[in-house]
């Protein structure tokens, strides 16, 4: 009896791994200035650090419904960093993230719980001071209600400010809180379904009214993003649905140096006509100018997202980086990385890479963010997954990032051996996580994906090593087995001796789908002797698009090189058989 209590009590778990897809949302990531990224998972926040590849951290239940929106509050509080969250059940949470681990990860615990009522679909805050404590100003938006929040950081009580209709009852899409150097408060800009930009300022704290409307965009404006140039100019990035980024300078109207002579015909500019608004301040009102600077015009549909790189220390002072990202999730699905051709913004700017996917397969991106010191940028697509790429000797190589379902997780089962884990899910996939082995450690990580479905998966089975068996709603088993070059593969990376395993293997080198079938065929030594042959005599009838693969690493992306090869290919037959026929 003794001996049982005490080994009980010596049992300590210890999460060895964590793994969601992020909800297909354009608020759905944030990357802090500590390198750490926080997400929307489901109904819940992860926290994400790309330099240890894994998921660290995780916030108790707390949303009943899928989470929406989130952020980061900046600057940081002095108590540690808080992240708030927006959901679709109507309520925002303040989120505090633990200092030490507990069974392996870094816990959010939710500081205060905001009532917004409606779906949050929006959602900023930042730090101020009220009466010399830290307080945090929440603004909440869901279709048709703008709420304020105060939130003091210590005792974690809040208080509820002011809620009001957007100003024309106009649906707010994106929103931002920012800062205007001696203004008394933070001032909002949110874009709408107008096809404009509203900025609104506060004379008493939490309750704001309209002082500006921005026109220009001939669609919705999906996405803003605000950067400070120096204590009086502000640089504010919108995009819309018109495919269209537009970079707007917000200048107080005395930093303006405008000519006092009159000048002569062959002298005059044609300008672009600016607005002035006024901000209140703690004195007299502070007068604001707003001029259209640029208009960017790189994809080919709605802007997901725009978001600008952090500035940079020089010497002793931040200075700004003239550097935009920008996502779209339509039709060039792509993330463009923007910068001017000289020093300031009034120089032309220019498409200085394009991140994305290539081939038939590729997804829309629905956010994308800088890391602190702008070398390397996230997105995130619409199945949930993140893509990582880090500026290596002038490119852009793409990197190992986590994974994970972005549906709910139906079912599971271990290899016989406890070698991976197979899990399916309502996502229509069945995936594979397996221990990758680096240099210094093992790390457990979604190595890969071997079914893909039209219909939502619901059962899996283990038959034997390397075999399953799973089912979906369609009433069917499928059995599959692992060919040659996966076995392979995964042994390397894994760190495993598979030469036995190869040995038995009874399906071939790999499999590959033929041109008029639903389900992969095996593709066998012979076949790829076939396959070369057929190339030299110069031949179409190519049956067996597999190319094998050998992998000493963890690939930075499960879409692998070898299947971008092969729709390559495909293509490039297409376009030669057009030739020909045009000839």
């Amino acid at each position: 009896m003794m001996g049982d209590e005490t080994s009980s009590s010596a049992m300590k778990l210890h999460t060895q791994y964590l793994s969601s897809g992020v909800n297909h949302i354009s608020m759905g990531i944030d990357w802090s200035t500590d390198g750490i990224v926080c997400y929307a998972a489901s109904t819940g926040v992860l926290l994400y650090d790309p330099q240890l590849h894994a998921v660290t951290g995780s916030s108790i239940k707390h949303h009943t419904k899928r989470v929406t929106c989130v952020r980061w509050v900046h600057p940081t509080p002095t108590g540690g960093c808080i992240i708030v969250s927006g959901g679709a059940d109507g309520k925002a949470v303040l989120w505090t993230v633990s200092q030490k681990r507990i069974e392996g990860l870094h816990v959010l615990n939710p500081l205060s719980v905001l009532d917004h009522g409606d779906s949050v679909n929006l959602v900023d805050a930042t730090l101020l001071k009220v009466k010399e404590k830290e307080m945090i100003l929440v603004v909440t938006a869901s279709t048709d209600v703008i709420s304020t929040w105060l939130i003091c950081v210590e005792s974690g009580k809040h208080e509820h400010l002011h809620s009001s209709a957007p100003p024309g009852n106009v649906f707010p899409l994106s929103l931002r809180l920012f800062e205007v150097s001696g203004a008394k408060f933070p001032v909002i800009a949110f874009g709408g379904h107008d096809s404009r930009i509203h900025i609104l300022a506060a004379r008493e704290l939490g309750v704001y009214h309209s002082v500006c409307r921005l026109s220009g965009h001939e669609d919705w404006v999906t996405s803003l993003a605000v950067m400070k140039e120096d204590e009086g100019r502000l640089l504010l990035a919108s995009g819309s649905k018109d495919a269209t980024v537009r970079l707007w300078k917000l200048s107080k109207l005395q930093d303006i140096n405008e000519p006092q002579e009159e000048q002569d015909a062959s002298n005059r500019e044609l300008k672009l006509k600016s607005i002035t608004f006024e901000i209140p301040s703690l004195c007299e009102d502070i007068s604001m100018c707003a001029l259209l600077d640029t208009i960017l015009s790189g994809h080919e549909g709605l802007v997901s997202e725009v978001c600008w790189a952090r500035p940079s220390l020089h010497g002793d002072k931040l200075q700004a980086t003239y550097k935009l990202l920008t996502c779209s999730k339509m039709q060039d699905r792509s993330i463009i990385i923007w910068e001017p051709n000289g020093d300031t913004t009034s120089s032309m700017w220019l498409e200085v890479a394009r991140l994305g996917e290539v081939g038939g397969n590729m997804e829309g991106y629905y956010s994308c963010q800088f890391s602190s010191d702008g070398s390397q940028v996230l997105g995130c697509s619409y199945q949930g997954g993140l893509h990582l790429w880090e500026l290596q000797d002038g490119a852009w190589e793409p990197c190992v990032v986590a994974g994970g379902h972005f549906n709910q997780v139906a079912d599971i089962t271990w290899d016989l051996s406890g070698r991976y884990l197979l899990s399916v899910s309502k996502d229509q996939t069945t995936r594979l996580h397996a221990g990758w082995k680096t240099k210094s450690e093992v790390i457990w990580h979604e190595v890969g994906r071997p079914q893909v479905h039209g219909y939502d998966l619901a059962c899996i089975t283990t038959l034997g090593k390397y075999k399953f068996a799973s089912g979906a709603e369609e009433k069917v088993i499928r059995a599959f087995t692992a060919p040659a070059n996966f076995i392979c593969n995964f042994g390397k990376i894994c760190g495993f001796e598979v030469e036995d395993d190869i040995a038995k293997c009874e399906v071939g080198e790999g499999a590959a789908v033929p041109s008029l079938g639903l389900s992969n065929k095996a593709v066998t030594i012979a076949d790829l002797q076939d396959v070369h042959q057929v190339q030299e005599e110069g031949r179409d009838e190519v049956q067996a698009y597999f190319k094998p693969l050998s992998l000493s690493e963890h690939p930075a992306h499960l879409e692998t090189k070898e299947n971008r090869e092969q729709r390559s290919g495909k293509e490039k037959k297409k376009t030669e058989g057009r030739e020909r026929k045009t000839e």
